[in-house]
Order: C-alpha cells, then structure tokens, then sequence
C-alpha cells in the first residue's frame, strides 16, 4: 500500500500516467463496477488499483500486484459478486437417502453448503444458501436464486449426492460428478474448475471422478430445472452416492465432509480468479 498520487489521461481504453517520479506508463484501463471511480491499469507486467481521490485526474495508488495479474482476488470485485449455494431438496422429501437410513441427503447437504458458506466468507466472499420450503419448492428456491443474483457476477452450486437405485438396496456405483445445462455457458467454465479441485483433492485418496472425457475434468449436461431455470451460471454437483456403503461411511465422516467443501472452494475461488480476470479485459 502506498499513497503515490497520479495523474491519469484516458483515451479510450488506454491510459497514460506518471507517478512521482515522473515515470510515465502506459496500461490498459478496466473501469470496475463498483461506482467509486476505480481502475484497474494492466500494463502486462503490474497490477494497480487506483481509487479516485481528487476529480477524474488525481488518483491514489491502492494496491499494486507485481507478482502477475493472473493472481487476482480483488475486494473491489467481490463487492459484485455472489455465490449461491443451494441445498439439495428439502426435509420432507421421501427417498433421498441410504437404504439404511443413516445418510439423509437434505441433511448432508445443509451441513456441506453451511461449511462451504463459512469458509468462503472467511476469503471475503458475498454467500447466500438457499433451500427449497417443501418438496414441490424447487420454483421457489430458483426465483429467490435469481432475485439474489439480479444484476449481479453470480455463481450457483446445487449440492447433491447420486443414487444408482429407488434406495431400497445398496450399489457399487461411486464417484464426483459435475452437471450444467445444456450448451456452452460460463457455467462449464465453473464446472471444469470444480471438477480440477475435485480431482486434485480426491484422486489421492483413490476416490473417482465420474467424467465425460480422458482427463478427468469435463462436466456433463443434463436438463434439471435448477440448471435451466436460474439467471446466472450454475453447477449441481453430485458428491458421490448415497446408496454405496463405502460413500456412505465417507462422507458421513468428519474427513469426507471436509474433502467435499475444499474441492467445492478451491473450484469456486478458481472460477472467481478466472471471472475477474475477464471482466478486468473486457472493460
């Protein structure tokens, strides 16, 4: 941090200014929408942010990143963006749980998107989970998605667990799995950096990924409502399945629980890095 004054000239989406010194710098002007004034100026090797201090032409230096604008999580942007986390059905569901009845999904999901919510708070996130009131309130959980992120960079994750049968009998069937609306959508972009954190958090422990390609990281397409019908990019990721014994005691355990919110946080921090950085170039 610094209080370095500069002068700034606009021109267009370029921008020219001196410090100090009297060094001059050309750079690449991003104008954030935060509407305080701010820039971000790339000159391809820095990142600056400025805040407007004195008018149009008297700004203050207020971050400079040397390191490489690849690095970015800036708190300017986050005050625009928003992550949803959505429950998976709601406690009055019948089914949705393993054939013992020792694993509820409604329940599993709760506590992970709460765990999600707290850890993504602690980095400087905005989050909002939202649950659907009743089993024939997914409409409803979709339209409070959509007023959250009205106007907003937004992203949602629907937290799920698979099942392979009615929940009557236990099944093989195992593994992580990514699922967005079908077409080509910011959404696979979130999908793809979910799917990376979940290979590099559970492929160690010799946990699956269920993918629809060789490397591990492509997501798969389905028409769910709570994909089609929210405004901004979402994700429903199905945390393995709740009619395997072995998934069962995994992620009942204190040990699978957290596995699931890391992989689920590095993916959303990863996705967010990524938006900055192509908001910061389209402006």
């Amino acid at each position: 941090m610094t209080s370095e004054r500069a002068i700034i000239l606009l021109e267009g989406d370029r921008v020219s200014w001196c410090d100090r010194n009297g060094e001059a710098v050309m750079a690449t002007a991003a104008t954030l929408p935060s509407g305080r004034g701010a820039l971000v100026l790339d000159d391809g090797v820095h990142l600056f942010r400025l805040q407007d201090v004195a008018g149009s032409k008297g700004f203050r230096i207020v971050q400079r990143n040397t390191d490489n604008t690849a690095k970015i999580i800036d708190d300017m942007l986050k005050q625009d963006f928003i992550v949803v986390l959505n429950v998976a059905h709601s406690a009055d569901t019948p089914g949705k749980r393993s054939p013992d009845g020792a694993f509820i999904e409604y329940n599993w999901s709760r506590d992970v998107c709460a765990r999600i919510a707290e850890r993504l708070k602690d980095y400087g996130f905005g989050v909002a989970v939202v649950e659907q009131p009743d089993r024939n309130g997914l409409d409803k959980a979709v339209v409070a998605i959509n007023r959250l992120t009205h106007k907003r960079n937004a992203l949602c994750i629907s937290v799920h667990v698979n099942a392979a049968g009615d929940g009557s009998r236990w099944y093989d069937a195992t593994g992580w799995s990514a699922y967005t609306s079908v077409g080509t959508t910011k959404a696979d972009t979130a999908a793809r950096f979910l799917s990376r954190a979940a290979y590099g958090v559970l492929s160690p422990k010799g946990r699956s990924i269920r993918a629809n390609s060789s490397d591990g990281v492509s997501n798969y397409e389905r028409d769910f409502y709570v994909l089609r019908k929210t405004a901004c990019p979402a994700v429903l990721t199905e945390n393995f399945f709740q009619d395997n014994r072995d998934d069962v005691a995994y992620l009942l355990s204190e040990e699978g629980r957290e596995d699931i919110v890391r992989l689920h946080v590095r993916g959303i921090i990863d996705y967010y890095q990524w938006l900055a950085k192509e908001l910061a170039g389209s402006r």
